[in-house]
């Protein structure tokens, strides 16, 4: 998690996930950036570094490698404008091809309904605030642990019914088979749905993800880091 005092660090730690090989030559095909550090008090410079951390980070590995966004949940930056007023979600989609919010609406709801709902205005309002009413989404909600299968179920409900392009509760090793049964209904489109970076002048269809498309998430820890990938199965991208 880049904490933005120290942008050579995390531009240099970015990077080398970005280039990290396995022995027989096996690589990640996109990275994303967990966008959630308080640690630069004062807000206009910890945005700013955001920005400029995300043009560095887009600069290196030029304009066809799909990078992803892990963003707050709008939900939450407009409950408590306090914490990071002024998220700049529009200016990041001029880097990012896909954003992921965190959706965690066990943080703060209780129930199906409130699940659906949770999700449904996070995604509407990252397309608000994005002003880009196409935005590839997937979405990330939970948290597992305190998730049941009806709440799964709504979640589910609501990622499918608000076009996002894939979803995944956090974390992994606590969802349960109740979990599972519900997030395996994601399916992508068969349509092939280009991820277009703003501007919007830039050219269509440059990064597009092939038909039934599945974002599949590993989470990489280390003693300093949190990393959140986003991997297609072999062969999905054309």
């Amino acid at each position: 998690v880049p904490d933005f005092r120290n942008l050579k660090r995390d531009f240099r730690r970015s990077m080398a996930a970005i280039k990290f090989r396995t022995p027989n030559g096996q690589r990640f095909d996109s990275f994303a950036l967990d966008i959630e550090s308080f640690e630069v008090r004062d807000v206009a410079q910890r945005s700013a570094r955001l920005l400029d951390l995300s043009a560095r980070i887009r600069k290196a590995v030029g304009r066809d490698y799909p990078l992803g966004a892990i963003v707050i949940s709008p939900v939450a930056t407009h409950r408590i404008p306090s914490g990071w007023p002024g998220f700049p979600y529009r200016a990041l989609a001029n880097y990012y091809d896909v954003f992921l919010p965190m959706g965690y609406y066990s943080y703060r709801t209780d129930g199906a309904t409130a699940a659906f709902n949770y999700t449904r205005d996070t995604l509407q309002l990252l397309r608000e605030d994005t002003r880009n009413g196409r935005l590839p989404i997937h979405a990330i909600g939970g948290e597992a642990a305190y998730t049941d299968g009806a709440e799964a179920k709504a979640f589910v409900d609501a990622v499918k019914r608000f076009d996002a392009i894939g979803a995944s509760l956090y974390d992994f090793d606590t969802s349960g088979p109740e979990d599972w049964a519900h997030i395996e209904r994601v399916r992508v489109r068969r349509t092939e749905q280009a991820l277009t970076r703003q501007p919007a002048q830039q050219t269509p269809g440059q990064e597009r993800v092939a038909p039934r498309f599945f974002l599949r998430i590993l989470v990489v820890y280390s003693l300093t880091d949190v990393v959140l990938w986003t991997i297609p199965p072999s062969g999905a991208r054309k």
